[in-house]
């Protein structure tokens, strides 16, 4: 069995240094990076295994983080990455990753986390309120560390989300800043930030908020539902000149039902989407133009805060920690004021 011992003879750094490395530790005693790689790849290269029993034995803590996340035959796009996120970030500091599907009973995996001394828990939450507070007031009760990643819960425990307030602003200023003045916006009553920051965002412009322009997806109305809305609005005679899509799937959505009433993306109707989760967006006829959201920086912040680590994100007054989106560029939004200039030359 290869030990801490035989990684210092390989490596010539003092079995102290090994094991600080070994124990996930180099950021608290501000061990070179270069050091850190050189034991690791060592020991990875030796076979070197964690005697996780003994550990535990001995420190009474188990390095492990507990990922509660919905789990299905489909996962969501979204939650793949995040998870993906959390379960490289955890390898690199040496943590295994145990998952609970929260389909199940929360009592037996509450049962579970105790019995295996799991500390560390990541919660992919859902809109489900109740099971929210559930998951926060069993970890407060029993000493846990929980961190959600979702849209902000009120159950005063460390959030990890991406700055949609700065996102949202960031996609309408977008197509205002190419010519747009009669934009549509489609947001959603379990996205609050969002509806927010687009109602904000035309305020700062000085532009008035069309409230038939504006449709809230609420909680419970089906993508039919929505669709038939939407479609209501491109029928018009006093049609929009933009969409902006509080996610992907509903901007790929308005496409489509604007491609059956033969108006022209980008040339007619500009759209903008919100989250860059799905590769496919990127060979519609008229590739999406979107906010991206990091998932799988989400993941790695989500893990580093749940295990105490430094974050390198910012962390509002409200005590969450807030992962910047990205503008992605690309064909859907038409560039009203270059035309206008075309026109005038």
């Amino acid at each position: 069995m290869i030990t801490g011992k035989d990684i210092a003879d390989a490596t010539g750094f003092a079995l102290s240094t090994v094991e600080k490395v070994l124990r996930g530790h180099s950021a608290r005693y501000k061990i070179n990076p270069a050091t850190t790689r050189n034991i690791l790849e060592t020991a990875r290269k030796l076979g070197y295994h964690r005697n996780e029993a003994a550990v535990i034995t001995r420190t009474g803590v188990n390095r492990t983080v507990g990922i509660f996340a919905l789990q299905t035959s489909d996962m969501h796009a979204v939650q793949s990455k995040i998870i993906s996120g959390i379960v490289s970030e955890a390898a690199h500091h040496d943590y295994s990753v145990t998952m609970f599907d929260t389909q199940n009973s929360l009592e037996k995996s509450f049962g579970a986390l105790l019995s295996k001394r799991i500390r560390n828990i990541i919660y992919l939450a859902e809109r489900n309120p109740e099971k929210c507070r559930r998951i926060a007031d069993f970890c407060r009760d029993n000493g846990l560390a929980p961190v959600f990643v979702t849209e902000g819960q009120k159950n005063r425990v460390p959030v990890v989300m991406t700055d949609d307030r700065n996102g949202m602003k960031t996609g309408i200023r977008y197509l205002l800043a190419n010519g747009h003045r009669r934009i549509a916006v489609i947001t959603a009553d379990y996205y609050p930030e969002r509806f927010a920051a687009a109602q904000e965002a035309f305020q700062e412009a000085g532009i008035s908020w069309d409230p038939d322009f504006c449709i809230v997806h609420r909680t419970g109305i089906t993508y039919a539902e929505l669709a038939g809305r939407i479609d209501r609005i491109l029928a018009g005679t006093h049609r929009p000149e933009a969409f902006s899509c509080i996610t992907d799937d509903v901007a790929m959505m308005v496409m489509m039902l604007a491609y059956r009433r033969g108006i022209r993306i980008p040339d007619e109707l500009s759209v903008i989407g919100y989250g860059n989760a799905y590769p496919i967006i990127q060979y519609a006829m008229a590739p999406l133009t979107t906010v991206g959201q990091p998932f799988q920086q989400l993941g790695e912040t989500a893990f580093r805060v749940a295990a105490g680590l430094p974050v390198d994100v910012r962390k509002d007054s409200e005590g969450r920690y807030l992962v910047p989106t990205t503008l992605i560029e690309r064909e859907s939004v038409k560039n009203k004021t270059q035309k206008e200039k075309e026109c005038v030359s």
